[in-house]
């Protein structure tokens, strides 16, 4: 059994599943204490309608710029307690968001099922998703480092405050979180050691990731610097084994057939969310005066394909990003926050706790000898692409869309400062 120096705390034992499956709970316990205190948020109601439609039509019609895996969750806890939406029966038209805000509308305030009731509902089938983002968490710390980081990221991020908020509202933020850590942790598995196993779980990792927020996508370039990385690091090694340059990068690269299994899976998987829908681009109700859509050729609309849902949500995300949405930032309300605004977001929004934290393990790995700067990038570089294209973008409406960002600044703090006497820092920063 390994040791931490001096504290002799163990890097392995059987109870730190049972610990960070306790700090799991309690989290979900505060979030669920509040799912009656809160009334609905402003996006709640057409979330709550995209999900009972989902089942209502079989295909996305509502909010379709997030994809369907939290619909799918919270549809079928809403389905069981005999909510409905009677309109979106065998709709095949994508709505509009006005739509979907009226038909939430209607679900909270106009069915057979009471408003409180169909709210918190909703909320305790959300919940789902912070657990998911806490078990993989553990998952990816334990990996990578110990159970013990595994344990202290969990137990840190678990009484995070956006984690706590968002985890008991009904939206898709951490949802995105818990996808983003899945897809990271089984993408990197496959970066230390492509085996046809490892593909075939990362497509499927990938696809249910993306079914939880487009966002998700980002991890791939991360994994590939990585892998591109690793490749040269081979190659440089070869001449002490006495290899080519092409058998090195061979060892450390996937092959073309696993890498377009890993396509195939995530786009069946991805598919399979959509509830297998296939259909034409020309249903919608969201672009009828917007220029681009107007620029496409008919035989392109009228074409049919699978998951036109999918394609039109990333269409509308695409005419935000370039026409930006109303957000607030400094005392000035604007269509984008500036490069700043996420940074702000978390400085302002984070416990001091988990910034003190956050900067120490940075000024350890510059100052350690023992830095381990692999697992350090595998960390740090998934959530810095998404951290650095949000801010670039225009979409900065809130902390909640880089909350993916969050679980792995704590991962970073408990990898960097579990060993030796900086352990005693943590636990007074947690």
């Amino acid at each position: 059994m390994t040791l931490c120096p001096r504290l002799m705390l163990p890097s392995r034992h059987w109870l730190y599943p049972w610990i960070a499956t306790l700090a799991a709970a309690v989290m979900l316990g505060r979030s669920a204490s509040t799912v009656r205190v809160f009334n609905h948020t402003t996006d709640e109601p057409a979330h709550i309608a995209a999900a009972v439609s989902l089942y209502e039509a079989h295909k996305a019609i509502y909010m379709i710029e997030h994809p369907p895996l939290q619909r799918i969750v919270v549809g079928a806890a809403l389905r069981l307690a005999g909510v409905g939406l009677e309109r979106a029966r065998d709709e095949k038209t994508v709505q509009s968001r006005h739509a979907s805000n009226h038909a939430g509308g209607v679900v909270l305030f106009g069915g057979p099922v009471p408003y409180w009731r169909v709210l918190v509902i909703a909320r305790l089938a959300n919940l789902v998703f912070p657990a998911l983002a806490l078990f993989f968490l553990y998952r990816l710390g334990s990996w990578l480092a110990s159970p013990l980081v595994g344990l202290l990221a969990v137990a840190f991020f678990s009484v995070d405050p956006s984690l706590l908020a968002h985890g008991g509202l009904a939206g898709t933020d951490v949802a995105a979180a818990a996808g983003f850590l899945m897809v990271t942790y089984f993408g990197l598995r496959l970066v230390a050691r492509p085996t046809w196993k490892r593909a075939l779980i990362a497509g499927a990792a990938l696809g249910l990731g993306l079914a939880t927020k487009f966002t998700c996508m980002f991890v791939i370039p991360a994994l590939g610097i990585l892998l591109l990385a690793r490749a040269a690091r081979a190659i440089l090694r070869r001449r002490q084994k006495q290899a080519t340059a092409i058998s090195a990068f061979r060892r450390v690269w996937p092959t073309i057939p696993q890498m377009l299994t890993i396509a195939a899976v995530a786009f069946v998987v991805l598919w399979g969310t959509y509830l297998f829908d296939v259909g034409q681009l020309s249903n919608q109700e969201l672009f009828d005066q917007e220029r681009t859509w107007l620029k496409i050729p008919l035989s392109i609309k009228e074409a049919s394909i699978p998951m036109p849902s999918m394609v039109l949500g990333n269409m509308f995300l695409v005419t935000l990003s370039r026409h930006g949405f109303r957000c607030y930032l400094n005392g000035h309300v604007g269509l984008s926050g500036g490069w700043q605004y996420f940074f702000e977001a978390i400085t302002i929004k984070s416990p001091i706790g988990m910034l003190a934290a956050f900067a120490l393990a940075v000024l350890v790995f510059v100052i350690s000898r023992s830095r381990h700067p692999w697992k350090s990038l595998a960390i740090l570089l998934p959530p810095s692409l998404l951290f650095l294209i949000s801010s670039a973008g225009k979409l900065q409406i809130g902390i909640r869309h880089i909350i993916p960002v969050l679980p792995f600044m704590y991962l970073f703090a408990a990898f960097q400062l579990h060993r030796g006497r900086w352990i005693i820092v943590l636990f007074g920063l947690m």
